[in-house]
């Protein structure tokens, strides 16, 4: 006999809320870490070091925004998908 195909949709949905969390939280930590490091190199470097380290910086923080999105977007596409899943699932079972 073969599997049974099951979902546990209010799991998925918290997973998905889970990702959103944590993607928050990474967000909070890395923007506070980078206001620190600002901070640092504001009071201490001066001149051509500090003109390098802000295009490194403009770097860092276009690449921590577009982690920030794809970890947004990888929680958005598992909430959409489990409530398609979650609504083909009723649909199917109005068939029987």
């Amino acid at each position: 006999m073969g599997q049974i195909i099951s979902a546990q949709f209010a799991g998925v949905e918290q997973n998905a809320n889970t990702i959103i969390k944590r993607a928050e939280n990474l967000r909070d930590q890395l923007e506070a870490f980078h206001r620190s490091v600002e901070e640092f190199v504001a009071n201490n470097w001066k001149g051509d070091a500090n003109e390098a380290f802000a295009d490194l910086q403009r770097t860092w923080r276009s690449h921590t925004d577009q982690l920030n999105a794809t970890l947004s977007g990888a929680a958005t596409l598992v909430r959409t998908g489990n409530a398609e899943l979650q609504a083909k699932d009723t649909a199917l079972a109005g068939l029987f």
